[in-house]
C-alpha cells in the first residue's frame, strides 16, 4: 500500500458520456466519470457498477485511502464507485459533479494512481487588478473577499460562462470572467451557478449543507425531482405566498429553511403556479430529474384521446419528424403553451428529424404533447392540436408496417414467450435449443418486426427464465439461470446493466420493470422444494433492494400496468395488488372456491385485471374474472373453453382480449367490455404456449409448441 500527496483538486478524465438511466438521487456524472476512467486504463467499458454516497468532507483526497488530501475551504460529498467486469472490480472515488475522479484502487499501479496527482493542466484564473469576489455571480450581491493578481484554482463555471467560482484561504466566491485571464484545461468545469437572464429582481440561494431537495410544488408532500449540490448556486424566478418557498424556473421548489439566501429575495414576484419538473438536460453536468411520471400522471390523455387528436408517433429514436412547412416547433421546459409556466427552450424547424421522442403522450390545452430531444436540448413540443386540426409532428416514412407472416421458425422447442417493441420493429421470442452434449441453451431469437428476418439472438447456457420489454426505455430484459438480470438496448442488444446474484433457485422466476422509477420487481422460489416465493422491488441502478415479500406459495405470475401504477401478483391463493417500487398493498381477490388459477392481466390504468383458470375441480371448463383492483371485488366470471384457461392478453387498445385453452389450439377473443367472444381460433396439431397482440391490432402472434410462431388475421 502507498499513499500520494495531492494539493488542488482538478479534473483527471474528461470523456464524452453518455447519460445514465436514473432516479432523482442517482449520481449520474460521478458514475459516467468512473465508468470512463476505468475504460481508459482496462480498455474496455463496463455497465455493472454500484455506488456509495459517502459522509461530506474537505479533503481534496475525497477519502481515497491511497492519497493523502489537503484541507478545501469548502465540504464535497465524495461517491465511492465500484465498476465491476466478470473477473474483477475496482474502486473509484470521485466528485458528485465527475470534475475529480481518482482512481483508487491497488490493482491500478503506483504509475497509474500517480499520474492522476499532476495538477499542470488544471484551471486556473489570474486577476488583471484586484477584483471584488462576489458570494454568487452578480455584482449586486455580498462580497466575500478581494482577490489579488495571483492565480486562483476554479471550481465551476456559471451556465452562460460569464463568472468563474474561485477558492482560496479566504473563502469561495464568483469573479467576473472580464476580469480575469484563464490557463489550463477548462473546458469540463462544473456548471456550479445557473441564471436566468429574464427575472428582473436578484435573488440567488445555494444549500446549506450537502444538498437540497428539490419538489415539485411549495410543500414537502409534493415530489421530490431533484437535487442541488454544495457550493452550487441557482437564480430564484418566483416565490409562493407566504414567502417560504423558492421556485427555481423550472426545475422546482425549495423550501428557506434549507438554503442561503443572497440578493432581493424578498421582492421576487409571487406566483403559486409553477410546477417542478426536475432538469431537463445534463450538458452543465448537473444532475438529470425530470420527474416525468409526474407529469404523465398529471397530465394523462383522455379514453380513447376524447377532445383531442389521436398521436401518429411514438417513443423512439428518429422516428418523427416535424412536418414540412414554414413554421417551427417550439420546445418548452412544461407541456403548455403559456410562457409563464413553460418557458420556451428554442424551436424546432420544419422538417427537422428529432433525436429522440422520450416520453409521452401527455395532453394539455387541446394540445398532445411528447419529451423530445433535438441537438442536446431535451423538453416537452405538441404533436397536434385539436381546435385547428393540425398535425406538427409525423413519423418518419410514414407508420410502420408490420409485416403480414404466416409463421416465423424459432426453433424445435416450444416458443415459451412473444414480446413486440413499440414501434413493431423488433419481436423478441423465447425458447430453448439443443447445445453441446445433453447442455440446452436458453434462446431469444430477434425478428424484424417488418420483414420478418432474424436479426440477432441472446444465448444463454445456463437458461433464460423470463423476459420483459421496457417500453420507457427501449429496452429487453432477460432473468438467466445463473441468478443474473440482464438489460440489453433493445435496438442494437447492447449492454445496459446487469445484476447478478438477483436470485439462487431458477424456478418460477418471473421480473418486470417499472420505468418510471426504474425499479425491477423479481419473484423467485425461497427453497429448492419451490413451496413459496419472496418478490422484491430492486433499484437497478443501484443494485439495492427497496422491498420484499413472501408469498404463502409459489408465484404463478407477475404483471406491471402500462402506466406503473399497480402490480398483480398471482399465487394459487389469489391475486394481491401492489404498488411496485414500495410493494404497499393495494387489495386482495381471495380464490375462495380453490379452483387451479393459470394467468393474470392488468388493463393500461392498473384498474382492473383478468384472470384466467379453471371453472370447476375438475378443470374441465375454464373462465375468465374481470377483479377490481382497486378493492379486489369480483366484477363478474365468464366462462371459456372446454378446458383451462391460460395466457389472458390483452390487445394494445385495452378493447379486446384473448385467451387459450390448456394443451390445445383454440384461442377466443372477447371484448373487453361486454365479454362477449368477437373471433374463435383453431391452431392445428399444436399446442398454444405463448401469444402476443401485433402493435398495430391486426394479428395475434402465437407461438406454439413445436417452436414456431403463426400469425392469425384479425377481424376489424
Amino acid at each position: 500500500m502507498f499513499k500520494r500527496t495531492i494539493g488542488l483538486i482538478s479534473l483527471i478524465f474528461t470523456f464524452i458520456v453518455p447519460t445514465l438511466a436514473q432516479d432523482v438521487d442517482t449520481p449520474t456524472a460521478a458514475i459516467n466519470a468512473a465508468l470512463s476512467a476505468v475504460e481508459a486504463v482496462v480498455g474496455e467499458r463496463s455497465q455493472n457498477f454500484t455506488f456509495e454516497l459517502l459522509d461530506e468532507t474537505n479533503d481534496s483526497s475525497l477519502g481515497c485511502p491511497l492519497i493523502t488530501g489537503e484541507e478545501l475551504p469548502f465540504t464535497v460529498t465524495p461517491i465511492r464507485v465500484t465498476v465491476i467486469y466478470p473477473d474483477a472490480s475496482y474502486i473509484v472515488y470521485t466528485s458528485r459533479s465527475g470534475q475529480t475522479t481518482f482512481l483508487c484502487d491497488p490493482q491500478f499501479g503506483e504509475d497509474v494512481i500517480g499520474a492522476q496527482l499532476n495538477a499542470e493542466d488544471a484551471c486556473v484564473v489570474t486577476p488583471l487588478a484586484a477584483t471584488p469576489v462576489y458570494i454568487a455571480p452578480n455584482l449586486t450581491v455580498d462580497g466575500v473577499f478581494t482577490a489579488g493578481v495571483e492565480e486562483y484554482p476554479v471550481y465551476g463555471v456559471s451556465a452562460d460562462a460569464s463568472w468563474y467560482q474561485i477558492y482560496s484561504d479566504l473563502g469561495i466566491g464568483w469573479v467576473e470572467a472580464t476580469a480575469v485571464t484563464v490557463t489550463g484545461n477548462c473546458d469540463n468545469l462544473a456548471t456550479t451557478a445557473v441564471t436566468d437572464p429574464i427575472v428582473q429582481v436578484i435573488c440567488f440561494v445555494t444549500p446549506q449543507g450537502s444538498f437540497t431537495n428539490v419538489r415539485a410544488g411549495a410543500s414537502t408532500d409534493t415530489n421530490q425531482v431533484g437535487r442541488i449540490y454544495e457550493n452550487e448556486v441557482y437564480q430564484i424566478s418566483s416565490r409562493n405566498t407566504d414567502g417560504n418557498w423558492f421556485y427555481i424556473q423550472p426545475v422546482g421548489w425549495v423550501s428557506d429553511t434549507v438554503v442561503f439566501q443572497q440578493g432581493d429575495c424578498a421582492n421576487i414576484p409571487v406566483n403559486n403556479n409553477g410546477v417542478g419538473i426536475g432538469f431537463i438536460d445534463d450538458e452543465s453536468g448537473l444532475s438529470v430529474a425530470s420527474d416525468v411520471a409526474l407529469i404523465l400522471e398529471q397530465l394523462e390523455c383522455t379514453a380513447n384521446f376524447e377532445g383531442y387528436l389521436a398521436p401518429r408517433i411514438a417513443v423512439g429514436e428518429s422516428n418523427a419528424q416535424i412536418v414540412a412547412g414554414d413554421v417551427p416547433n417550439a420546445i418548452r421546459a412544461f407541456p403548455s403553451v403559456d410562457d409563464t409556466q413553460a418557458p420556451r427552450l428554442g424551436t424546432i424547424q420544419p422538417q427537422r428529424i428529432l433525436d429522440r421522442v422520450l416520453a409521452g403522450p401527455v395532453c394539455n390545452q387541446g394540445f398532445v404533447w411528447w419529451l423530445v430531444e433535438i441537438d442536446g436540448t431535451v423538453g416537452w413540443t405538441a404533436e397536434s392540436n385539436q381546435s385547428s386540426n393540425d398535425y406538427y409532428i409525423e413519423p418518419v416514412g410514414g407508420a410502420p408496417v408490420i409485416g403480414t407472416f404466416d409463421e416465423l421458425e424459432v426453433s424445435t422447442n416450444p416458443v415459451t414467450e412473444l414480446i413486440y417493441n413499440t414501434d413493431a420493429t423488433r419481436l423478441f421470442a423465447l425458447s430453448t435449443e439443443q447445445g453441446f452434449g445433453d447442455a440446452t441453451l436458453g434462446v431469444v431469437i430477434v425478428f424484424d418486426g417488418v420483414t420478418g428476418v432474424s436479426q440477432a439472438r441472446i444465448e444463454e447456457p445456463t437458461g433464460i427464465l423470463d423476459i420483459d420489454y421496457n417500453a420507457d426505455l427501449d429496452d429487453i430484459v432477460v432473468a438467466s439461470g445463473n441468478g443474473i438480470v440482464t438489460i440489453y438496448d433493445a435496438q442494437t442488444l447492447a449492454l445496459e446493466a446487469e445484476l447478478r446474484e438477483v436470485y439462487s433457485i431458477p424456478e418460477q422466476v418471473f421480473v418486470e420493470i417499472q420505468p418510471s422509477k426504474l425499479v425491477m420487481l423479481i419473484a423467485s422460489c425461497t427453497d429448492e422444494t419451490c413451496t413459496a416465493s419472496n418478490v422484491r422491488s430492486m433499484d437497478i441502478v443501484g443494485g439495492i433492494e427497496l422491498a420484499s415479500f413472501t408469498t404463502p406459495s409459489p408465484v404463478l405470475e407477475l404483471e406491471i400496468s402500462a402506466d406503473d401504477s399497480t402490480l398483480s401478483v398471482l399465487t394459487e391463493e389469489g391475486v394481491n395488488f401492489y404498488t411496485p417500487d414500495t410493494l404497499t398493498l393495494i387489495s386482495t381477490w381471495e380464490n375462495s372456491d380453490g379452483f387451479a388459477l393459470n394467468s393474470v392481466a392488468l388493463n393500461e390504468n392498473g384498474s382492473s385485471a383478468l384472470v384466467a383458470g379453471c371453472n370447476n375441480e375438475a378443470c374441465d371448463e375454464g373462465r375468465i374474472g374481470l377483479i377490481n383492483a382497486t378493492d379486489g371485488a369480483l366484477v363478474g366470471i365468464v366462462p371459456s373453453h372446454t378446458a383451462s384457461a391460460t395466457n389472458v392478453t390483452y390487445s394494445n387498445d385495452g378493447t379486446r382480449f384473448v385467451t387459450v385453452a390448456e394443451e390445445s389450439g383454440e384461442l377466443i377473443e372477447r371484448s373487453a367490455t361486454t365479454g362477449e367472444v368477437t373471433q374463435t381460433f383453431e391452431v392445428q396439431l399444436v399446442d398454444v404456449v405463448s401469444l402476443a397482440y401485433t402493435p398495430d391490432g391486426t394479428q395475434i402472434a402465437v407461438g406454439t409448441s413445436d417452436g414456431r410462431v403463426q400469425f392469425l388475421e384479425l377481424s376489424q
